[in-house]
């Protein structure tokens, strides 16, 4: 054999290894785009349900609001009540400074101080457990308060870095895309496996 001869079957060999290792780079890529392409589904759907859940979060913090609005009338109804019952209580005092003066209608009168005296036990023991229910849902309402901010800063992190991710995917993939040495393919590729694992 000549070395013409060996020179053209070495030219041949390795213009056959650079198809070679060029269609492999190809078949490669191609995969790594496929991969890619599944992983930004994956990411939207992921993106989808946190949206979603923050909407869910969202309107939970919303019903919290209108339940907080309904508590504060129903506390204003109560006070309005309490100083309707003052006023009748200063009433009935008026009515027994008046009755003092009449000997003969001491009984009627120790009966409206018994009855005055109910009414105020009665309206303290009452305003007593209203102030109590309303403290305690009160604490219940800044908990979930706390724990709704608490998961919408989760959230908004989260956000934060699935869109950073989806910015490096996005570029790995257009410099995979325009690669052409082997190398420089296989580090993309490496790289881009590790941001869509």
């Amino acid at each position: 054999m000549t070395i013409e001869e060996d020179r053209i079957k070495t030219e041949e060999q390795d213009r056959k290894a650079a198809e070679q290792e060029a269609e492999r780079a190809r078949l490669e890529a191609e995969r790594q785009a496929r991969e890619a392409e599944e992983a930004r589904k994956r990411a939207e759907e992921e993106k989808r349900r946190l949206e979603e859940q923050r909407r869910r979060e969202e309107a939970a913090r919303l019903e919290a609001l209108k339940h907080a609005e309904v508590e504060k009338a129903r506390t204003e109804a109560e006070q309005a009540a309490r100083m309707e019952a003052m006023a009748a209580q200063q009433a009935h005092e008026r009515q027994l400074a008046a009755l003092s003066q009449d000997k003969q209608k001491k009984k009627l009168r120790n009966m409206l101080i018994g009855g005055s005296i109910t009414a105020v036990l009665v309206l303290g023991l009452g305003g007593y457990f209203a102030y109590q229910s309303i403290e305690e849902e009160r604490r219940a309402k800044e908990l979930q308060a706390a724990e709704a901010a608490r998961k919408e800063e989760e959230l908004a992190k989260q956000k934060r870095e699935f869109e950073e991710q989806q910015r490096k995917i996005a570029e790995l993939q257009e410099s995979l895309s325009n690669a052409a040495d082997p190398a420089e393919i296989e580090k993309l590729r490496r790289q881009l496996e590790e941001e869509t694992a």
